[in-house]
């Protein structure tokens, strides 16, 4: 698939607010990080297991689109921005659009939040998440205002939190219109 053009990481009054939620629980976007790129054989058979299918896509993060990934980023440390910046800037991801198979009754978000692991740091996340039992490692940095250094999870995966999130993620990817299509919105 070609890249679509990026647009804006906000959720604007083109939805209602009953709309965003009612999407969020029919789909939903899980990426992969460089470290879990190239999985997808696995992931999309862990996701089938889990009653959950899956389009993928191929996108470079760019500065861009990273920034609309994580719009808190500017409230991190600067440790954890250049780490994250290392670790993701001008890296090629795969996306999961993610829905359920037709018997599944539950939210597709809250599904794919639990299956992903709810912990930042990978290791502390339940035996049978992503996060817990796919790549990941630790990096660690000193820390800039001394004390104990900081630890940089490199978790493997980012998933939508939230309904707006949803909305957010699909617009930075441009995959709104594709998730409205499979949601019957």
């Amino acid at each position: 698939m070609n890249e679509k053009e990026l647009v804006p990481n906000i959720v604007e009054s083109e939805m209602t607010p009953e709309e965003v939620i009612a999407l969020s629980k029919k789909v939903t976007v899980l990426m992969t990080k460089p470290e879990n790129t190239d999985t997808e054989a696995p992931l999309l058979l862990f996701l089938k297991n889990k009653g959950l299918n899956a389009q993928t896509y191929r996108f470079i993060l760019d500065e861009n689109r990273l920034n609309n990934l994580y719009p808190d980023m500017k409230g991190w440390t600067d440790t954890i921005q250049i780490a994250t910046k290392q670790h993701l800037l001008n890296t090629e991801v795969e996306v999961f659009l993610v829905t359920a198979d037709n018997e599944l009754e539950s939210d597709v978000r809250e599904e794919v939040l639990n299956l992903r692991g709810l912990k930042r740091n990978a290791e502390e996340n339940i035996s049978g998440t992503l996060r817990k039992d796919l790549n990941y490692s630790s990096v660690f940095y000193p820390n800039p205002h001394g004390g104990e250094t900081i630890e940089y999870s490199r978790n493997g995966f980012h998933c939508s939190t939230t309904p707006e999130e949803v909305v957010s993620n699909l617009k930075t990817f441009g995959l709104l219109d594709e998730a409205k299509k499979l949601a019957g919105i």
